[in-house]
């Protein structure tokens, strides 16, 4: 793509350079901020509540709820209005959206969004131009707050300059990034549907696996067990607190957590998208000071044992736990129940038992919880497990490697794909948006009125 003509200084440190003919305005003389309800709304009428971590990249889910009976503190919106998260994580996945198909064309969200209504800028060119990657270091920088959740100012981002094309120019380059956008969203749903084929793949062959065997002609019994009637003929179904006994982790906090020292994994790296459940790699690992663990020695996580997390924010989740699997000491941090095992050994096919849904599915339907799913030692007391001899069960283990690790691979190609794909996008949003390239064609850049808002602008041939 060409730059434009000509460029002059925006006075605006993170924006440098913009297209000579552009203009910039503070965002509070751009778009109302959080407006009050003026609709004739009955306390009986269905809207829409949307939480924040509802909001996708434009598309929002929201559930019904009555108008009457919304809370205080709740921000409120309408069709056509611009929402964005303004705490993180959110905030950074890309949480935003513009409102549409709304019951009674209006709904409620939380007080952790940012409701815009604008007025001198095209809807759509904000939205875009509000996930420029310059932009929103900006915002990242001035977030306040502790841990995890930090919260974009809303005086800072009121008094914020914004770079702002004539309003035709605005649509135009909108209706261009909805084009490239839609392909680049094309090519990242393609590429993650080929990770959910994949995944897919890889939790049938597990669970093949693991209940029948690699012998498929072996003969099967009766196990007595709702979650698999049958196994195979040798094999044995045990307890799972006969294999070893139940210990709770440390009693900390992410705030005792430091940048080395003793090492410990707590539930948020079970829960990681980077855990496996048959190894433990050095990612799931965090750091605790000496002070920590001085009488912490039944937090010790022996070899070839496992940790699960006592919590979940769903059920799928319920049953997530890291084997152990390294030589090094390693303590089980804050919200987790370690299985000690009775004895150090290859203990990998437990692993990939405790990965299927059919074991999982004894948890599921025990735990209690709404949001959070609690995860307890009476739980897993409760559990069975079926037994391969042990040899089979090296076997086992040995073939699941190797057929994940090739299945991870292709997975691990996709998603890198999806990476580049989102960097893409991002590239692309923040050069239009900013001016940095011109989607404009040869011949319209060669009249002098090319940014002329009376007349239409065709968009560029695709590059």
């Amino acid at each position: 793509m060409n730059p434009y003509p000509s460029y002059k200084d925006s006075g605006i440190p993170w924006l440098g350079h913009i297209p000579a003919h552009w203009e910039t305005r503070r965002f509070k003389f751009l778009s109302s901020f959080n407006p009050s309800c003026k609709k004739n709304i009955s306390d009986n009428d269905k809207i829409g509540y949307v939480p924040m971590e509802h909001i996708r990249l434009d598309a929002i889910v929201s559930n019904s709820i009555e108008w009457g009976k919304k809370s205080t503190g709740l921000n409120y919106f309408e069709n056509g209005d611009l929402l964005m998260a303004k705490v993180t994580p959110c905030f950074e996945n890309g949480n935003i959206a513009i409102a549409k198909d709304l019951m009674n064309d209006c709904g409620v969200g939380s007080s952790e969004l940012f409701v815009f209504r604008p007025y001198g800028i095209d809807v759509r060119f904000l939205f875009y131009l509000l996930q420029n990657k310059l932009l929103q270091d900006e915002f990242i920088s001035s977030m306040r707050g502790t841990g995890g959740l930090k919260r974009i100012d809303p005086d800072l981002i009121y008094n914020y300059f914004l770079p702002l094309p004539p309003e035709i120019e605005q649509q135009t380059i909108a209706s261009w990034l909805d084009k490239k956008c839609g392909n680049i969203t094309s090519m990242f749903n393609n590429a993650d549907a080929k990770i959910a084929q994949l995944q897919r793949l890889r939790r049938a062959i597990i669970a093949n696996t693991v209940m029948r065997g690699l012998n498929p002609n072996i003969p099967l019994k009766d196990s007595g067990l709702n979650w698999i009637p049958q196994i195979p003929s040798q094999w044995e179904v045990i307890r799972l607190k006969r294999l070893g006994r139940f210990c709770k982790g440390l009693s900390i906090t992410k705030s005792d957590l430091v940048e080395s020292g003793h090492r410990v994994v707590s539930y948020g790296q079970i829960h990681s998208k980077s855990n496996s459940g048959t190894s433990l790699i050095d990612e799931l690992i965090r750091f605790v000071p000496d002070s920590i663990i001085i009488k912490g020695e039944k937090a010790i996580v022996k070899r070839s044992s496992f940790i699960f997390a006592d919590t979940s924010e769903d059920l799928l989740g319920c049953g997530n736990c890291v084997y152990n699997d390294s030589g090094e000491t390693l303590y089980a941090g804050y919200h987790t129940i370690i299985l000690q095992m009775n004895e150090e050994g290859d203990n990998r096919y437990l692993g990939y038992l405790f990965l299927t849904d059919e074991w999982r599915s004894q948890i599921r339907n025990s735990v209690n919880g709404v949001k959070v799913y609690s995860i307890t030692q009476a739980i897993l007391d409760q559990c069975d497990v079926i037994l391969p001899p042990q040899a089979n069960q090296i076997e086992i283990a040995d073939f699941l490697d190797k057929k994940c690790a090739k299945i991870d691979a292709l997975i691990a190609k996709y998603e890198k794909q999806k990476d580049l794909l989102v960097r893409y996008r991002k590239a692309i949003i923040t050069q239009a948006v900013t001016g940095q390239i011109c989607i404009y064609s040869d011949e319209i850049l060669k009249k002098k009125d090319y940014s002329d808002s009376s007349r239409t602008i065709s968009l560029a041939a695709e590059p």
